[in-house]
């Protein structure tokens, strides 16, 4: 999985919306598998841990679950369920996709959701929730609808030039019919790079012709207030 930077400037538009909400439980969703809402997750987790913050990320993504959390931010479900000594050494927490049938029985429970989020809000800052898309139908899955239904506010990750305006819109009418609480519409221009971020591509041919050059080229390019603006 890729890593986003958390000093990227459209990330912190994105945290200080969050910011000023005092323990908050966020789902963070999209119309399709993905569209990098894990990686939108981790980046503002440790956003909000470099503000000196505690996070829970919750993996409620059966579909395709985290296989890269390092064993010592990890929360057993058995006790974050009991939530007596929930926290661990780490800033930011993480509670696995569960494995367990009866578990997962539970958590299609809104009820038992909104319970469990309750208590972890005591104990952290901010909760994220990792929800399967929002077009996962299956049995298998944990309804990402149910999830952002009992969710404090949702995150809807688009990814730009892939997910389709009909996608959009679907995603739209299922979080409507759950009253979800929408915070905002990330879009992920991976596929779209800036007309910035185009001209550094053209520009680092010159590396191999004159070092110098391109070092000077570079410079200037990056501190271009032209080429910085959004259109």
């Amino acid at each position: 999985m890729s890593l986003l930077p958390y000093n990227y400037q459209e990330l912190e538009r994105v945290y200080q919306q969050i910011s000023p909400l005092s323990s908050s439980c966020i789902s963070v969703t999209s119309a399709t598998a993905g569209e990098g809402v894990s990686t939108l997750i981790d980046a503002i987790a440790q956003r909000t841990k470099n503000a000196g913050k505690r996070v829970l990320v919750v993996d409620l993504n059966l579909h395709h679950p985290r296989s890269n959390i390092a064993p010592e931010t990890q929360i057993c479900w058995t006790r974050a369920l009991d939530s007596q000594n929930l926290q661990t050494q780490a800033r930011i927490d993480y509670l696995c996709a569960p494995i367990d049938f009866d578990l997962r029985q539970q958590l299609r429970d809104a009820q038992l959701l909104q319970q469990w989020f309750l208590s972890w809000k005591q104990h952290y800052h901010l909760v994220l929730l990792d929800t399967s898309a929002l077009n996962r139908y299956n049995s298998g899955n944990i309804s990402a609808q149910s999830v952002c239904r009992v969710s404090d506010s949702v995150l809807l990750c688009v990814l730009a030039g892939k997910t389709s305006s009909i996608q959009l819109l679907n995603a739209k009418r299922e979080l409507e019919s759950v009253d979800a609480n929408v915070m905002g519409v990330v879009l992920n221009d991976r596929f779209n790079p800036s007309f910035k971020s185009l001209v550094l591509r053209s520009a680092k041919r010159l590396n191999k012709i004159s070092p110098k050059l391109f070092r000077w080229c570079e410079q200037h390019i990056q501190n271009s207030q032209l080429l910085s603006m959004r259109v």
